[in-house]
């Protein structure tokens, strides 16, 4: 079943920030691909066109990374965004078909029990993008999507277009993480808040996730 968000303004804004577009400009390029790949995706997804992604300026605008944004007055229950759930969610399902880590990532669920499969998402997604960045690496040395099994098989990673925009390193995608922060970081700054226990658990995950993906490198 798809699902759909409805936003109502009280006044028309700007289509454009007043500054910091050319900073992010790679970056703004990854998250129009990736409006374009929700919209293609499947015949069922829709994104008005009175929404666009840029860079915010709330809380500085290096922290703010980017947001959404409405560049026209949007009326009561007026449609955002449909979009199937199918078509642009990462699900259990895809890790554990994947053709080189399928099998692994279920031996470990078996395993691990309860509470692996964040852990085999995380697991999947980081074998995706190093996939993706040896994709590129190849790109960038002149060779070509059907030069051969490998680069056919790299250039058809189901969700490229999301994995471009995701914070793999500290300040990419002008995004910031708890996942990069010192464990002094977190306690000074979290320790006593709502947020605290969530970030001790993400961080948890991701540590798992990286162990687990140490543990299988013999999969791809």
């Amino acid at each position: 079943m798809s699902s759909s968000i409805s936003i109502r303004t009280l006044s028309s804004l700007p289509s454009k920030s007043s500054s910091g577009t050319k900073l992010f400009a790679s970056s703004a390029d990854k998250y129009n691909d990736l409006i374009q790949w929700f919209t293609t995706s499947n015949e069922q997804s829709y994104i008005t066109n009175k929404v666009d992604i840029r860079p915010s300026t709330r809380g500085g605008l290096e922290t703010g990374g980017y947001g959404v944004f409405a560049n026209d007055d949007l009326a009561e229950g007026e449609l955002i965004f449909t979009i199937p759930k199918r078509s642009c969610c990462v699900t259990l399902d895809d890790a554990l078909e994947d053709n080189e880590c399928g099998a692994a990532f279920k031996q470990l669920m078996e395993k691990a029990g309860e509470g692996s499969d964040t852990v085999v998402l995380a697991g999947y997604l980081a074998k995706e993008y190093l996939l993706l960045t040896e994709y590129d690496r190849r790109v960038s040395r002149g060779e070509k999507s059907d030069d051969d099994n490998i680069m056919r098989r790299l250039s058809k990673i189901k969700f490229a277009t999301y994995l471009r925009t995701l914070p793999w390193e500290r300040g990419v995608n002008a995004q910031e993480h708890v996942l990069f922060w010192q464990d002094e970081d977190v306690d000074s700054l979290l320790k006593g808040s709502l947020a605290y226990e969530d970030a001790i658990e993400i961080r948890s995950t991701g540590k798992s996730a990286f162990v687990l993906f140490c543990c299988m490198n013999s999969c791809v």
